[in-house]
């Protein structure tokens, strides 16, 4: 007797487009899901099969990769990392399309299209900005030279390096991205008198203002200062250059000369990708989606510019091949489906030469394909002695020392936004190469601000720009915990939707004032009778972030220039909030609130007032609790 599998004979391979058409015709839709595929139908992935590209072409899935995909190769051209041959990689679509890849025409357009909306969008600093920078520089080496009493001795010391996106070249001429450099102080020069000079100076200089220092940021707890310098935002760092130290370690990293990492980090990632300039355009384009879509942010627990320019060169090292268009598609689809269980770090390129600016070495990167595979398998399938950092929560490693991480912390509600994020990307650049969207349908500003029925507020303000950059350096330390304290306290029925750009207005009592804004989502417990109100007692994160938040060591300095004020808005209170500051209105009047100065400035929340408004007062060190939010 027949077993039930045994009624039917095995049907022969089919070509790829045979298989979506017959299925089409039986199924009466326009494609076929890859699960779909049964035992006895699918196509033999050892045989050659009829592709889109015209030729043959062999069908295979990679296993080895954490992320997994479809992909078409040429079985004649040798294998690089993951990129393959420079021939179209195939999308599967599901349930819509079919197994058909742009062509290469298709892709060229895409790819000049994407860069037309990047100068447009998303361009660089100008000639005349870049030789502002270069003026700006310049001249705060000179002032490092005069605090250090040493010049320039062959990168010694006395030298100022440029970090971050302006050395990365990606810094973004409107999105108001700082520059970032180290000073290499003389070995005899105590850093951290160094930036007390520094900062006297600086406040002398003309042109000058808004002079804070820099608080400790993850690994890099090294001495610093920020300005703003001829309407630049500047970030200094002071560090050493000592020689002979073992590689970095997160456990083992001498914080006098932690700051050359950065300086490492810029270099190391130029190196290691095949092509600086699609690097640099994928970057821009990462980065001015993260910011206008609200995932871009450090301070909140998103992914900072680091980060991103990691997570954009492992990309281009397993796509060495393909066009811009491509490679964000590829970017999407490779952080939609990575297993976070491993962080993300870039394959080591043997290689010590630089790549070209505009092409690619294809010598180099071929010779060591054997040697990027190797290092790809081993991550995606490590051994069970292999430490694996990452724990679930989006690590990103810097390519030089060992397991240091680019973030410090990554929150599980900050990760399910960004993975939400991923996703959405990852269709809407299907959707491109379907031309059935443009490119900017994908990096739409967010709507944040119309999306939650409640908000949390917290305006930063102060009597001066200066206090209120001073201010505002100690207390972005602590806005990273304010999620973590809500998701420990309150996250079974409160969930927290930061939104990392903080937005100046004006009040009616101080001239200097910044907003930062967090979505409430609050759930409904099923208990509740419809039409009864719920409340939800919200003291305990909010005490503890006040707490450490009024702990500021210069708070008996600027004693009563300063002010925080925290409190619960509802949608359509934050809609007039918007309208009035966009017209250039005062946006919250004295009858808004209740002032309580204290020996620590004056950090206050409005007091207790009809069901839907809540508020903590902090006086001289103590709290009065009285908080609660109601629906």
């Amino acid at each position: 007797m027949r077993q039930p599998w045994q009624q039917q004979p095995p049907q022969q391979p089919m070509a790829v487009g045979q298989v979506m058409s017959d299925q089409s015709k039986a199924t009466g839709s326009r494609g076929v899901r890859f699960g779909e595929w049964g035992k006895s139908d699918a196509p033999d992935l050892g045989q050659e099969v009829d592709g889109a590209v015209g030729k043959l072409t062999q069908l295979s899935v990679d296993l080895m990769n954490p992320m997994g995909r479809l992909s078409l190769q040429d079985p004649t051209a040798s294998r690089v990392g993951y990129g393959g041959a420079p021939v179209p990689l195939a999308t599967l679509e599901t349930g819509i399309g079919s197994l058909q890849a742009p062509t290469a025409q298709q892709n060229q357009a895409l790819s000049d299209s994407l860069a037309r909306d990047m100068e447009m969008y998303a361009p660089v600093a100008t000639a005349e900005q870049s030789a502002q920078i270069s003026e700006i520089l310049a001249t705060v080496g000179q002032i490092c030279e005069r605090c250090s009493g040493s010049r320039p001795s062959g990168g010694e010391a006395g030298q100022l390096i440029p970090v971050g996106a302006y050395a990365l070249g990606v810094m973004l001429a409107n999105q108001g991205d700082t520059v970032d450099c180290v000073y290499v102080a003389p070995l005899g020069r105590h850093l951290q008198e160094l930036s007390n000079q520094m900062h006297e100076e600086l406040q002398r200089t003309q042109g000058i203002t808004c002079v804070a220092p820099v608080w400790p940021d993850g690994h890099m707890n090294a001495p610093g200062l920020q300005f703003v310098f001829r309407g630049f935002g500047v970030k200094l760092l002071f560090t050493h250059r000592l020689v002979g130290l073992p590689g970095p370690t997160p456990h083992s990293l001498v914080q006098n000369a932690a700051c050359l990492t950065s300086a490492q980090v810029c270099e190391t990632l130029i190196k290691s990708v095949p092509s600086a300039a699609q690097f640099r355009l994928l970057l821009r384009f990462v980065r001015y989606w993260a910011r206008q879509r609200g995932i871009y942010g450090s301070h909140v627990g998103f992914f900072g510019g680091t980060a991103w320019a990691v997570c954009c060169a492992r990309v281009c090292q397993m796509h060495p091949y393909i066009e811009i268009s491509q490679l964000v598609t590829c970017f999407f689809r490779i952080m939609t489906r990575w297993d976070w269980k491993y962080p993300v770090t870039l394959l080591r390129h043997e290689s010590g030469s630089n790549v070209a600016e505009n092409g690619l070495q294809d010598s180099n990167w071929s010779g060591n394909s054997q040697a990027l595979q190797a290092q790809s398998d081993q991550l995606a399938n490590p051994g069970p002695s292999t430490i694996l950092p990452g724990k679930g929560q989006m690590v990103v490693l810097l390519p030089v020392g060992q397991g240091i991480s680019a973030r410090q912390y990554v929150s599980d509600t900050t990760m399910k936004m960004m993975l939400k994020e991923f996703r959405r990307g990852f269709k809407n650049v299907q959707q491109v190469e379907l031309n059935r969207c443009r490119w900017i349908d994908i990096y739409p500003t967010s709507r944040f601000f119309q999306r939650c029925r409640h908000y949390l507020e917290f305006d930063f303000m102060a009597s001066t720009p200066d206090v209120l950059a001073r201010w505002m350096a100690w207390s972005e330390q602590h806005l990273l915990q304010l999620v973590p304290l809500f998701e420990s306290a309150s996250g079974q029925f409160v969930t927290l939707r930061p939104w990392p750009e903080f937005l100046e207005f004006k009040d009616a009592e101080w001239p200097c004032a910044k907003a930062m804004f967090v979505g409430l989502h609050l759930e409904r417990p099923d208990e509740v009778a419809e039409g009864g109100r719920k409340s939800y007692d919200l003291r305990e994160p909010v005490f503890k972030f006040l707490e450490t938040n009024s702990a500021w060591p210069e708070a008996k300095v600027y004693l009563n220039k300063f002010e925080l004020l925290i409190r619960h808005v509802r949608l359509s209170e934050l809609e007039k909030w918007i309208d009035c500051r966009k017209n250039g209105l005062v946006v919250n009047s004295k009858d808004q609130k209740t002032t309580i100065a204290g020996s620590s400035g004056s950090i206050v929340t409005p007091g207790l007032v009809p069901p839907g408004q809540w508020g903590t007062s902090v006086v001289a060190g103590s709290v009065e609790d009285r908080m609660q939010c109601s629906l």
